[in-house]
């Protein structure tokens, strides 16, 4: 997924691509691009509010702007 993510956004940084670099890194492994971490979370929102607006159809049609995100640790595939 992340090779399609970086051909899609063109951010080659190894730290996303190579798990022999990212070795080298003070992450020790590949982490996601955070625009990826950022779709992957909007798009669970939307499908979640999707889900809700059949049970409830005052919550149809909610925006997301406004939302603010931040991590405390990088994404990463699997466990550490």
């Amino acid at each position: 997924m992340w090779s399609l993510f970086a051909s899609l956004s063109d951010d080659w940084s190894e730290v996303h691509i190579s798990d022999e670099f990212a070795k080298g890194t003070a992450y020790g492994r590949r982490i996601a691009h955070g625009l990826l971490g950022l779709a992957i979370t909007e798009g669970l929102k939307l499908r979640g509010e999707r889900i809700s607006s059949r049970d409830c159809p005052r919550s149809a049609g909610r925006g997301t702007s406004g939302s603010r995100y931040s991590w405390e640790t990088p994404s990463t595939s699997g466990a550490a």
